[in-house]
């Protein structure tokens, strides 16, 4: 089997420890050889990456496809690489990381005959300056790497590395790059082809937007190794400025901020990809778990792959007030839009209650539902309930149930926000169509299970 690493580059800084850590990999000791296809341009010339890297083991054949070497958009550069690569396995190696030895040789035991697979791995960080280890929050759901200190290939620079534990693939993992699995990554051939490969019209963020239409697509197994595998250098600028405002309103936490110029919290305003791709993750994380899927009030276009529930024409027949036919945390997604307005304000309230008693831990609640400031609250007539993004804190912030206790008492219901912002649809029959203001509010219940990733508010 061969493996292919693919590296686009303009910066050769730190390229020739990436080289060095390539050449070590103990599967060259076991026959296998690597094919490392390089993709330069920004004015670097391949005798400048030849000189940079050095020279390499008899195991390694690196090579330089014909690619467009005048493109900005790191997807096409990626796409053209991969698609140029002769290897069974496609290995995502950055220019300024760092792989272990054991990389390569753990990525084959774990893949064994399979061919439609993503293999990714734990990681460390350290500091491009410093050289010390770099760890994650744990508040937003991280931990450290058990027993890492006794792993081999645990020490770099002299530092013990602190490795952390990838996050456990989901839809609240992928939907945001900072949750999603990171490096050490690889597709097998078919996965990547299935799955659409890199999109070549993306800047950055090329790696989120693959990572998703990966899980997407069911048939392509997710394989994780519960070792650090890659040591990701931070702090080299390589995305400064206005490149990362862009991956942070692609893929990351946001770029907006209130008006004392505070920041606004992610889920607080749009991000492209999550906002993309969200509710087509729930729906694979469903298929992938056997997980059971409830459209609320979908007696009228229920999509693919869920099941309706409503008074008339739903696969259930229900009236909702009187509660779900389902046992304490069993249902994996609740999908409610164009139907909370249609609650006496007491109903909603109980309602939400009923979807956290019924949803697993983690398991979502999707709303949409006419804003309170727009013609969509009003000009229907069995309208009865009224919503903005403020009405949402009871259900997801500490600092609320106060309020929440005493306006709806017993009422049981804490969740995280993941989105939660204003939106604009326009609906109506030609040619009477107009712009109606929404409230998207997308939460996954909280019942005490292990941390989620992101922060919780409760």
């Amino acid at each position: 089997m061969l493996l292919t690493a693919f590296t686009p580059t303009h910066k050769l800084d730190h390229i020739r420890e990436t080289a060095i850590s390539l050449a070590a990999q103990s599967v060259l000791a076991h026959g296998h050889e690597i094919e490392w296809v390089i993709g330069y341009n920004n004015g670097v010339t391949e005798a400048d990456v030849l000189a940079a890297i050095g020279e390499m083991p008899a195991g390694i054949h690196v090579r330089f496809p014909e690619i467009d070497r005048t493109t900005t958009l790191i997807g096409q550069l990626k796409r053209e690489l991969c698609l140029a690569a002769q290897g069974d396995v496609l290995i995502e190696l950055d220019h300024d990381d760092i792989l272990a030895a054991n990389a390569f040789e753990r990525l084959l035991e774990v893949l064994g005959d399979r061919d439609t697979a993503f293999i990714y791995s734990d990681s460390a960080s350290f500091d491009n300056e410093t050289l010390k280890p770099y760890a994650f929050d744990p508040e937003y759901g991280w931990e450290v790497d058990v027993g890492i200190g006794n792993a081999p290939n645990t020490r770099l620079h002299g530092q013990q590395i602190v490795g952390m534990r990838a996050q456990a693939p989901s839809a609240r993992a992928l939907c945001q790059i900072l949750y999603a699995p990171d490096h050490f990554r690889a597709w097998t051939r078919k996965a990547y082809l299935l799955a659409g490969g890199h999109d070549a019209q993306l800047p950055v963020c090329d790696d989120h937007d693959l990572l998703c239409r990966t899980y997407i697509n069911t048939s392509i197994d997710f394989i994780h190794i519960p070792e650090s595998l890659y040591y990701y250098r931070r702090g080299t600028n390589t995305f400064a400025g206005p490149l990362n405002s862009l991956i942070q309103n692609l893929s990351g936490q946001g770029i907006h901020q209130y008006p004392d110029k505070s920041p606004m919290p992610d889920f607080a305003q749009p991000i492209f990809l999550r906002d993309k791709y969200l509710h087509d993750l729930v729906l694979a994380e469903g298929r992938r778990t056997d997980g059971i899927l409830l459209d609320i009030g979908g007696g009228v276009s229920c999509p693919v792959g869920w099941t309706s529930v409503d008074l008339h024409n739903g696969q259930i027949t229900r009236d909702v007030r009187r509660g779900l036919p389902f046992a304490d945390n069993s249902v994996f997604a609740i999908r409610a839009h164009d139907f909370l307005e249609h609650l006496e304000p007491q109903d909603a309230a109980w309602f939400i209650g009923e979807c956290w008693r019924v949803l697993k831990h983690g398991g979502w609640l999707l709303t949409r539902t006419p804003a309170d400031s727009g013609v969509g609250a009003s000009c229907d007539l069995s309208h009865v309930s009224r919503w903005n993004t403020r009405t949402w804190v009871y259900f997801w912030s500490g600092g609320a149930k106060a309020y929440r206790d005493q306006a709806f008492p017993g009422l049981k219901a804490s969740f995280q926000p993941v989105r939660i912002f204003d939106e604009t649809i326009t609906l109506g029959p030609w040619p009477c169509q107009w712009p109606v203001p929404y409230v998207v509010a997308d939460l996954v219940a909280l019942k005490g299970g292990p941390k989620l990733p992101g922060r919780d508010f409760i």
